[in-house]
Parts: C-alpha cells; structure tokens; sequence
C-alpha cells in the first residue's frame, strides 16, 4: 500500500507515531517534546504532508534535546470511504513499520 517513503529514517531506537497533516499540525510538536524530556529519539511519519507540516519539522526538532526524525508518502486515501480512511490511519505506523525498521 505505502510505495515510496522519503525523508530520514531513524538510526537508534525511537518513539514512533504516523498521522496525517492536520494531525501533525496539531499533535506533533508536544508528543517529540514530551518524547524528548522522556530521554527517548523520537520518528514521525506523515501521509501527504502540505508545505506547513515540512516547515514545521524544523520547528520540532528545534525544541527537541533529542534527535527527531521524519518520513512522508503521498498514499492518497481520497479514494477510501470515511471507516476505510479511518483504518488506514489506525493502521499507517504498521504499514511503515518494517521500512524504519
């Protein structure tokens, strides 16, 4: 289903959350931060990131003391009824899983 993966996989151990933009958006910065005083690396994946979630990566890791990490597809769900976009997201880490891995 996830074809192509870009950005930077992670290197060491990591916390590890997948989401779309807007969730990025709103979530993102307080789970790397809190990931970070924990003492933990911590790696994100965003499915369709706009211009403002790619701009906001440097923003999180400039509040991080820990190395944050980032990926991205362009998977689209446009295609996917409401309960199948919901699976899909639910299921996105487990999707991306073995290429960070």
């Amino acid at each position: 289903m996830i074809e192509h993966v870009y950005g930077e996989l992670p290197t060491t151990p990591v916390i590890f959350a997948a989401c779309d933009s807007k969730y990025f958006m709103e979530h993102a910065l307080p789970f790397a931060v809190s990931s970070s005083k924990a003492g933990f690396d911590t790696h994100i994946h965003v499915n369709r990131p706009d211009d403002e979630v790619l701009s906001h990566c440097d923003v999180i890791s400039a509040n991080c003391e820990n190395k944050v990490t980032f990926t991205f597809d362009e998977f689209s769900s446009n295609h996917l009824d409401s309960e199948e976009k919901r699976t899909f997201y639910a299921c996105l880490r487990f999707f991306v899983l073995p290429i960070i891995l």
